[in-house]
């Protein structure tokens, strides 16, 4: 049977006690905080891209909201002319 930890070094790890849905509802409930928390950095990030003229038109959050950024490229858009 291949296993990567046979070939990596990891070791195999004991079960932590946590029964699984307990821990399944707290890992997706750490990983819908952290997708807000990118969300914000992200329209962040957008903004200060924008206030140096490097924008374009972007798509950000509501903060505390979950929603993907991105980049509508326009002609000149890539030069910083919208």
């Amino acid at each position: 049977m291949l296993t990567p930890g046979r070939y990596v070094g990891a070791e195999a790890q004991e079960a932590d006690g946590e029964p699984f849905e307990e821990k399944m509802r707290r890992l997706a409930t750490t990983l819908r905080e952290q997708q807000a928390e990118a969300a914000k950095l992200d329209a962040a990030i957008a903004a200060n891209l924008k206030g140096l003229g490097y924008g374009g038109e972007w798509e950000t959050a509501e903060l505390g909201e979950v929603a993907s950024v991105g980049l509508a490229m326009r002609s000149g858009a890539a030069t910083g002319r919208t």
